[in-house]
């Protein structure tokens, strides 16, 4: 191992360049208090004459709970192994989620604007700010803007710097999937919105036109923005939730967020857009995944009554609006899947996925699950044989339009 500027590396870069080689600070290792959001915000504003400097502060915006599971009874599939699964994906009795917090750090840091990462001044990750990639956890694909052992410190030393205004992160690299930028980002910006902070705060976010579901938040975003060509910025100090990048989008500041999202939209707010009691969301162009009799099963569920949605390159407003009138929806495990949360109340979703994804045994992620139960809407799973190593699957046809039947 060798240093530089406080960061330590792997001897060979990339090969070896791991996260866990860096040094990582856990918020839970420093001085800490907790305060009243009122408090919070007395900070923020005048957090030059705040006595507690050096103090990182909490404020409880989510106090945890739990809701019940509900689920709908279907046909198992014919395969054992595939209806073990399917058991398991539906024997959860309830949903819990922790208690979250919106924590100010009041001391300069570095952001790295492509994904969020904050970093103190002597370059010490902290570890909160990085999302655990399941791939790859190099620097340069935790991180993202093209950053790496060879560049770093030089960016570091470059960076620009801030006036005395408060940031907080916004773009996650996995706000690039339109799942996390709804259950991650637009729920933060959701918050800071209703505990009044949206005035006092910043996102700074990168120079280039960002796409897909980074453009989704950018244009949802209840704080000002301020572009930066540099990877990396210096601020005076940051401002983030406990909730920021996580997969489960489990809690009542989600829950608040659909509330506000259904109530904001009018009918009028979009005009013309596709939409129907039985909704099919299909994946046909993704990279992941791939589900190879596609075509075939949209052409047989069309059959039966059933509304195709295709939500790339639609527009978030839309997107919650195509979703409004849906009683069932049925759709392989995927980002679109999230937009269940817009569905009406006691209505259904049938997970269709396949038996095993590329680097894990057994697809045993409860996602949407999560999201079904914390909403009030039934959920079933169907799943469907494939190799242990492969990435694309075949539905299983038959068994998914009988389901799709019954739930009819």
């Amino acid at each position: 191992m060798h240093r530089v500027d406080g960061l330590s590396f792997a001897t060979v870069y990339p090969k070896a360049s791991a996260l866990e080689s860096w040094r990582v600070v856990s918020l839970a290792e420093c001085p800490k208090q907790e305060v009243s959001i009122e408090q919070l915000r007395a900070a923020i504003i005048d957090a030059d004459s705040y006595r507690h400097q050096r103090t990182i502060l909490f404020a409880l915006t989510d106090g945890g709970g739990n809701v019940r599971a509900r689920y709908r009874e279907v046909a198992p599939p014919n395969d054992v192994e595939c209806a073990d699964l399917a058991q398991e994906l539906c024997s959860v009795s309830q949903f819990s989620w922790k208690p979250q917090w919106l924590v100010l750090i009041n001391r300069p840091l570095y952001i790295v604007l492509e994904a969020g990462v904050l970093l103190e001044e002597d370059g010490t990750i902290i570890a909160e700010s990085v999302f655990p990639s399941t791939g790859d956890k190099s620097i340069a694909r935790q991180f993202g803007g093209a950053l790496n052992s060879s560049n770093l410190r030089r960016a570091l030393n470059d960076a620009p710097t801030t006036d005395r205004a408060v940031w907080a992160p916004l773009l996650s690299r996995w706000s690039a999937v339109y799942g996390h930028a709804v259950t991650e980002c637009l729920v933060q910006n959701t918050m800071f919105s209703a505990l009044g902070l949206s005035e006092t705060l910043f996102h700074p976010i990168p120079e280039y036109e960002v796409a897909g579901a980074q453009r989704i938040v950018v244009s949802h975003a209840c704080c000002r923005l301020k572009k930066f060509a540099a990877p990396i910025v210096k601020i005076p100090r940051g401002v983030f939730s406990t909730a920021f990048f996580k997969h489960a989008a489990l809690g009542n500041l989600f829950r608040q967020f659909v509330d506000k999202t259904n109530s904001s939209a009018g009918p009028n707010t979009v005009e013309a857009v596709e939409s129907g009691e039985k909704i099919y969301v299909s994946r046909i162009g993704a990279e992941s995944r791939r589900m190879t009799n596609e075509p075939e099963l949209i052409a047989r569920l069309g059959d039966i009554g059933f509304s195709i949605f295709r939500g790339q390159g639609q527009s978030f407003e839309r997107q919650v609006a195509a979703f409004r009138k849906a009683s069932l929806v049925v759709g392989p495990y995927g980002s679109g899947l999230t937009n269940i949360a817009f569905a009406k109340p006691g209505g259904t979703l049938c997970e269709l996925r396949p038996l095993h994804a590329r680097g894990h045994v057994r697809m045993r992620v409860d996602e949407y699950a999560r999201i079904c139960g914390l909403m009030g809407i039934f959920y079933c799973a169907h799943v469907s044989p494939n190799d242990i190593d492969a990435d694309k699957w075949e539905a299983n046809i038959p068994e998914i339009l009988k389901i799709a039947q019954e739930l009819s």
